[in-house]
């Protein structure tokens, strides 16, 4: 209903900028960010399901609202093995909110393992 995305199970602690851009909302609990990359897709980086419920608890921001970021770089340090204690679902949310103002986004289907420098979505404009 937000826009096309992929799910990604973490494997570490760190959400990293998928792209180059500018931060452009961060929610008060840390479990989801807002950026709007070089190239103009925005994108929402949701951690968890339900994990707002949380508070904050196991989550640190590591960039504010206004900051230019780089691909790769650090947004959010989160302990998903305690999330998952918690019983919430860890899986991570990245989502173009702006999807329609493209012909189509996709992920790349062979992609097994997610790192910080990859690029994991193709954009049609």
């Amino acid at each position: 209903m937000m826009g096309k995305g992929i799910a990604i199970l973490p494997q570490d602690n760190q959400i990293c900028a998928p792209a180059d851009g500018i931060i452009t909302a961060l929610f008060p609990t840390k479990h989801a960010i807002g950026m709007k990359t070089k190239d103009g897709l925005e994108v929402l980086i949701h951690i968890g399901i339900d994990t707002v419920n949380l508070n904050g608890k196991y989550f640190e921001a590591k960039v504010n609202i206004g900051d230019t970021v780089v691909q790769g770089q650090t947004l959010i340090v989160f302990d998903y093995q305690k999330v998952a204690e918690e019983h919430y679902d860890t899986h991570v949310i990245m989502v173009i909110t702006n999807s329609d103002d493209y012909l189509d986004i996709f992920s790349n289907q062979k992609i097994k393992t997610v790192t910080k420098d990859m690029d994991i979505l193709t954009v049609i404009q």
